[in-house]
């Protein structure tokens, strides 16, 4: 199409046949590392969210930073974002996954259907999710799930069957005590 503006960002710097209107093209280990500093120069404020994706990609790209073509630039950029908050265990989730494929569907299923709320100024998600087969192991996806929306708390209710169901929750403030809480439901924990 004629009527785009096309910028590339790109640490191949042999670049490719995208005609480009403006191109960043620069030898590093990631292109994440080009990007990051560029939002440092526009001062622009990363979530702790933020800041794992961003050290996912150039972990990704660097071998953890071990590849030959990672420079110290890749090295600088993964520190800035570990000083803004990125999850190392996230990022070793999701670059070293220890679950199945059922386990990180369930995963991503639970991502697309967050419901946040907040109440006492407290941050928790509910979250239903029917289960089509028995999947081990639940109780680390909803461990990491809570990490990854970044709320206090999470419930999900795993629908088994019409007649069975499972709720986990998971806390990460002591000002929410989810085993009270489940034990209504005839739970704990």
């Amino acid at each position: 199409r004629d009527d785009l503006v096309i910028h590339v960002w790109d640490h191949h710097v042999q670049g490719g046949n995208i005609q480009a209107s403006w191109q960043c093209l620069e030898a590093t280990g990631s292109t994440v590392t080009l990007l990051v500093r560029e939002m440092r120069k526009r001062n622009i404020v990363l979530s702790p969210l933020d800041s794992t994706v961003l050290l996912i990609g150039i972990y990704e790209d660097t071998g953890n930073l071990s590849y030959p073509s990672t420079t110290a630039d890749d090295a600088l950029a993964a520190s800035f974002l570990l000083g803004n908050g990125a999850d190392l265990n996230v990022a070793s989730f999701f670059l070293n996954p220890p679950y199945e494929e059922a386990q990180r569907n369930i995963l991503f299923k639970l991502l697309e259907k967050t419901e946040k709320y907040t109440h006492h100024k407290l941050s928790f998600a509910v979250n239903i999710i029917r289960l089509d087969q028995k999947i081990p192991m639940l109780s680390s996806v909803v461990n990491m799930y809570r990490k990854l929306i970044n709320v206090e708390a999470v419930f999900v209710i795993f629908i088994n069957s019409e007649t069975s169901c499972t709720v986990i929750g998971r806390s990460g403030s002591d000002r929410i005590d989810v085993s009270s809480i489940l034990k209504h439901f005839g739970g704990g924990g």
